[in-house]
């Protein structure tokens, strides 16, 4: 289990590509507000490719008027590209009157797998590499073998937050190893994930 000294391994492990790894602290502000420079970029963006960034978003079922509010465009507006997008696979549509819809999580598993389908086979053994080296920090960073067997609340820290996404990214890793191992065809099984 971690101890008091890994607390700060913990916190490294959130957001970067490994728990070794240190945040850039070279990183200046941008000049410009970020958020007025969002909103003016977003502003700019055609109808359907902010309701397609919306779509990306809606993990359980969201009606038109949502959407259509999140995207800054028309109920009407929104309708026609979200059937677009299930005509696409990319959504469902989850209900009707009202109508609502969600992300077609088969989709985007089926997406994943055909990126990853396009490494070489010499990319995708060097990925699974590095990603068993994570899991392996990981595994004695926390003490256990799978994320499963930690309990978040138990570790030593007062961020919770930070033990639940360093956990979470943990089960990334190893969910990444599964799907890269399921698309190679000459990748030794080694370093059980």
């Amino acid at each position: 289990m971690a101890g008091n000294r890994d607390i700060d391994r913990i916190r490294d492990s959130i957001g970067h590509d490994g728990p070794s790894e240190k945040a850039p602290t070279d990183r200046k502000p941008p000049k410009e507000e970020f958020g007025s420079s969002l909103r003016e970029k977003r502003e700019n963006e055609p109808t359907a490719d902010r309701v397609y960034r919306v779509a990306l978003a809606l993990y359980e079922p969201t009606r038109v008027s949502d959407i259509a509010e999140r995207a800054a465009c028309s109920k009407n507006g929104a309708r026609t590209h979200l059937d677009r997008l299930v005509e696409l696979g990319v959504l469902t549509k989850a209900s009707e009157n009202p109508d609502r819809y969600e992300r077609n999580e088969s989709y985007f598993e089926w997406r994943r797998r055909h990126e990853l389908a396009q490494l070489s086979d010499r990319e995708r053994r060097d990925r699974i590499a590095a990603l068993l080296r994570r899991h392996a920090e990981f595994n004695e960073l926390f003490g256990a073998d799978t994320p499963d067997e930690v309990d978040p609340l138990a570790l030593p820290t007062d961020d919770v937050e930070a033990r639940w996404l360093a956990l979470t990214k943990w089960e990334s890793v190893r969910r990444e190893v599964r799907k890269l191992r399921s698309i190679s065809r000459d990748v030794p099984d080694e370093g059980v994930v």
